[in-house]
């Protein structure tokens, strides 16, 4: 009995290593993905890889939260980096969709997570067995710089009370995590809980977040949108 009851935890155990993702084997899958990264790939077809990669998404996590239920913190940060890597082609994916139906606002947006997933990715861990993360970072860089216009950046000055820690939940003050530092799978970032007054918005080269950045200037009586250079009446602008 002792023993039927031993094989079946071992079998029980082996099952769940088979689950458990290969992580060369997922590497290359996700590097096979970086060839539909381009604008004249079909719709259709881009809509089929968003929808493989999004259940590969979801299996790459099920291997990370292994990882970290067995408190094994250098593969889970090997996974999380694995993961990040996936989102990042995967918002590039979707960049490419929203091109495509006219939407360069939201396209844009999408670029900007798909670098900074890249960037994350390499902070989680070094996969050095592949060039894939260097492949990414290039890859979305190079397409900031050929299919968008030159963006005027935004950068506010403010005075803040209070910052949360995602990692304990606790304020910035009472925590011993390092934001931009990875902890048992997960990046830890502030979130500022308290903003008490905006002293100023200046004009940057280098911004925190390129998604903060100027939409519209005005040229006479019209509002010109510095992403598409389409005209909007201000009377319009004002009532959006």
């Amino acid at each position: 009995m002792k023993v039927r009851r031993l094989l079946m935890l071992i079998s029980l155990k082996w099952c769940r290593m088979i689950q458990m993702m290969n992580e060369l084997e997922t590497i290359k899958i996700l590097e096979q993905k970086l060839k539909y990264l381009f604008i004249t790939r079909d719709k259709l077809v881009l809509d089929e890889q968003i929808k493989i990669l999004k259940n590969m998404l979801h299996d790459i996590k099920e291997t990370k939260n292994e990882f970290i239920n067995k408190q094994d913190e250098n593969n889970s940060n090997k996974w999380l980096s694995i993961e990040d890597i996936g989102l990042s082609i995967l918002n590039g994916l979707i960049m490419f969709i929203e091109l495509k139906k006219d939407n360069p606002e939201s396209a844009w947006n999408l670029l900007i997570s798909a670098q900074n997933y890249a960037h994350w990715s390499n902070v989680a861990y070094k996969l050095s067995e592949t060039t894939i993360q260097r492949n990414c970072s290039y890859h979305f860089y190079n397409i900031e710089n050929i299919l968008f216009p030159p963006q005027a950046f935004l950068s506010p000055g403010m005075v803040v009370s209070g910052s949360l820690c995602n990692i304990c939940q606790k304020q910035t003050s009472e925590c011993e995590h390092i934001s931009g530092e990875v902890y048992m799978g997960k990046i830890c970032n502030i979130a500022y809980t308290n903003i008490e007054r905006m002293n100023e918005i200046s004009i940057v080269d280098v911004p925190a977040d390129k998604r903060c950045r100027l939409l519209r200037y005005q040229e006479n009586s019209m509002w010109i949108n510095k992403m598409t250079l389409a005209s909007e009446s201000i009377n319009d602008v004002a009532d959006n």
